[in-house]
């Protein structure tokens, strides 16, 4: 992973939560932020998909480290971002890659 040397920006030291979820960052910068996981029965909902919340969780992890990454030389963090999910197609299992960019 590039550029966690901010123990305070270190994506992977999350919670409990985010731990569960299971993401694993890649790279990490300001200018882009890769990431992925392994979806598996336990992110499933009780109709054998991949829970929607999961989508969202990982959209918010992405985009706020990315977003405190492009603040932190000025000593701050991002918290919060809006997300719309769309779901096109249930998911059962295997790798998701995620990547976030900025946009402004």
């Amino acid at each position: 992973m590039t550029e966690t040397s901010d123990p305070d920006l270190d994506p992977e030291a999350a919670g409990a939560f985010l731990r569960a979820v299971g993401l694993h960052y890649d790279t990490v910068s300001a200018q882009e932020v890769t990431a992925h996981l392994e979806a598996t029965e336990e992110h499933h909902t009780p109709w054998g998909i991949t829970h929607g919340g999961l989508y969202s969780t990982v959209i918010e992890s992405v985009a706020g480290v990315g977003a405190s990454y492009a603040v932190r030389s000025e000593g701050r963090f991002a918290v919060g971002v809006g997300n719309q999910t769309d779901f096109l197609l249930p998911y059962v299992r295997g790798r998701l890659d995620v990547r976030g960019t900025p946009l402004q």
